[in-house]
């Protein structure tokens, strides 16, 4: 079978790939200490924003929790389709609002 001129003919079945710098878009995410009771109110509990990617560490987050693993509840993880998309203003504006520390896994 002969292609059209001008036609794009696709041999694989993969859905188009979005635009560059539209995937990854802004999330807000409530930035509070966790709920803690008087005697540990003293001790500092670091809130911590993990961008991870959804193939590679989100899933092993996702595998944990599938486990009963737990982690702290302190840690805030938001999944992006590949870290290497994620924007530095991302980082710092994680900063702004609030983390004590952000986490990049990929």
């Amino acid at each position: 079978m002969r292609a059209m001129p001008g036609s794009r003919v696709r041999n694989d079945r993969r859905p188009p790939r979005a635009p560059f710098g539209s995937v990854v878009r802004f999330v807000e995410v409530k930035m509070t200490q966790p709920e803690v009771s008087a005697e540990a109110e003293e001790k500092f509990e670091p809130v911590v924003l993990a961008y991870c990617c959804q193939w590679c560490s989100y899933a092993a987050a996702d595998l944990a929790g599938s486990m009963r693993l737990q982690y702290p509840p302190n840690i805030r993880i938001i999944r992006v389709p590949c870290t290497g998309r994620v924007d530095q203003l991302y980082l710092f504006e994680a900063f702004e609002n609030g983390a004590d520390g952000v986490f990049l896994s990929g």
